[in-house]
């Protein structure tokens, strides 16, 4: 199952007004964001995020600050 990063997993355009997010540090989950992952996950769903990162094409921040993100976002799924 695929699944957007930005604003479904993740706050994002309430945190960065141009909803950009390249700061681990601001990574939030929406409320029942893991509890809705764990649950597709334990019915046999393989879970794939996808997100397409304006900020690296404007120049913002670069492909390390989004792996960033994703590591974040992954401890905070566990």
């Amino acid at each position: 199952m695929f699944l957007d990063r930005d604003d479904t997993l993740i706050r994002c355009n309430d945190i960065t007004p141009d909803g950009d997010l390249g700061d681990p540090g601001l990574v939030e989950l929406l409320p029942g964001a893991r509890e809705a992952c764990q649950g597709l996950a334990d019915a046999g769903f393989i879970l794939v995020v996808v997100t397409n990162q304006g900020g690296v094409a404007r120049g913002k921040y670069g492909p390390e600050a989004v792996e960033a993100v994703h590591a974040r976002l992954n401890e905070l799924l566990g």
